[in-house]
């Protein structure tokens, strides 16, 4: 009788050992989800808040068009490096803004012919 109890003592015990890893595992997984959302969700309000900012900042300036000449010797650096703004984060977004507006595909501007530039004021 004695061994029959010790081996049921046995038993539960290795039930209540399996039971105890199991609620860690599960606790572990609820804790490493629940940061995981907060890290998520933290990243969200930092990324609408820089973009808010942004769009605030460029609300506070107004974005203008004006046509140039294009003189000898011109480029789009050169022109960039004229009417780009605080508002472009590089010289090269500033290029590409004046390629997009202007529909040009390559670098190449024509002396003489017009461009259209934008800048902030």
């Amino acid at each position: 009788m004695d061994i029959i109890n010790k081996e049921h003592k046995y038993l539960i015990k290795q039930k209540q050992r399996k039971a105890a890893k199991r609620r860690l595992m599960i606790f572990l997984a609820t804790l490493t989800l629940v940061i995981g959302g907060c890290a998520a969700y933290g990243g969200f309000l930092l990324g609408t808040h820089a973009s808010a900012k942004s769009e605030e900042t460029q609300s506070l300036n107004k974005k203008y068009y004006t046509s140039i000449e294009i003189q000898k010797g011109d480029s789009l650096w050169s022109i960039a490096q004229v009417y780009m703004t605080d508002e472009y984060e590089s010289i090269h977004d500033y290029i590409n803004e004046l390629k997009t507006i202007n529909s040009l595909e390559s670098d190449y501007i024509n002396e003489s012919g017009f461009l259209t530039v934008a800048y902030y004021m």
